[in-house]
């Protein structure tokens, strides 16, 4: 994506290694912390997220789609000690954390480190977890301000502090575990695919011509990529499903479909993040999510069109083996 200068390389490398040691030190101490506890289930609902697959004369844009499918669903897990008092708050929503736009300079939670903030200061003692779902097409509306990440980041928690207020289902039974990877395949491509580009005037599109041909050199064209499909469930009373990449909200409304809203959990970012994860209508439409994003994350293009049967089939067996 970038063309970096040793120097600039050097500091990414170098905050990677402080963030993957801060965050293996913060597991260690939560491991250390363990304590008896009782899970608690619930949902709210927020409406500041939009579709942001605009269609245009010209093909489909990053804008403001109201017509679009999204999901309100505010899914809350409360976890409280022996004695009663909230220990932690898990949440979710499917939307971007983008409220501030790459315009945006300075390092910010955006919308869901406010609402961490708020539910924080309200109920001390207590760590708040914002947990991403299927926002691969959503954006927060309207946005392009501090403001509106604090707005939208305290009509969050209020619905996350509702939530909590009133009657949570309890969860209870057996924790069940699956795992399993598939293959999806990209849509075929030849070397001259990438040769024809080098000439572009776009350099980034360059830059990902020359790694194509790199892996088509070395004698790897890339063809396919594992994709991880989990599941956890909780007795019958909740089961989170975890998908890896920037999953479209196309997946966490089919699910709701074909196993009910009730007591379930659609995450996306889950395992792994390769790619955005179009649905074969997102797939078909093109756009961002579908194709041009692919040049930043380094795929060859477009997935194939079996892409969500694929991942739905995945999703089928790990489901059933956790009892769902």
């Amino acid at each position: 994506m970038f063309q970096l200068s040793a120097h600039d390389q050097e500091v990414v490398e170098r905050y990677s290694r402080k963030l993957t040691d801060n965050l293996v030190a913060l597991a260690g101490a939560a491991i250390q912390d363990l304590r008896p506890a009782n899970l608690w289930f619930g949902n709210g609902q927020a409406h500041f997220a939009v579709n942001r697959r605009e269609p245009t004369p010209t093909g489909i844009k990053i804008g403001v789609n109201p017509a679009g499918p999204t999901d309100p669903d505010v899914p809350v897990l409360k976890v409280t000690g022996i004695d009663g008092r909230l220990r932690a708050v898990l949440f979710g929503y499917a939307c971007h954390n983008t409220t501030l736009t790459g315009e945006f300079y300075k390092i910010s939670g955006d919308y869901a480190g406010f609402a961490q903030r708020d539910i924080e200061q309200a109920h001390t003692g207590a760590a708040a977890m914002f947990l991403m779902l299927c926002g691969g097409d959503q954006n927060p509306n309207p946005r392009g301000t501090l403001p509106l990440a604090e707005e939208h980041g305290a009509t969050l928690a209020d619905e996350v502090m509702r939530v909590l207020a009133g009657k949570m289902q309890p969860v209870r039974g057996a924790v069940r575990a699956a795992f399993q990877v598939v293959d999806l395949d990209f849509a075929y491509h030849t070397r001259e695919s990438f040769a024809s580009r080098l000439q572009d005037p776009n350099p980034v599109r360059v830059r990902h011509a020359q790694a194509m041909l790199r892996a088509y050199d070395e004698g790897h064209p890339i063809r396919h990529y594992p994709y991880p499909v989990e599941a956890i469930a909780f007795g019958k009373s909740l089961t989170v499903l975890a998908l890896g990449g920037e999953v479209v909200v196309d997946y966490v409304l089919r699910v709701k479909k074909e196993y009910g809203a009730k007591g379930i959990l659609v995450a996306a970012y889950s395992n792994d993040v390769m790619s955005y994860i179009p649905s074969v209508r997102v797939l078909k439409e093109g756009g961002y999510e579908a194709n041009e994003s692919m040049l930043y994350y380094g795929g060859p293009g477009p997935y194939a069109d079996d892409v969500e049967d694929r991942i739905f089939s995945t999703i089928r067996k790990v489901m059933a083996r956790v009892g769902r």
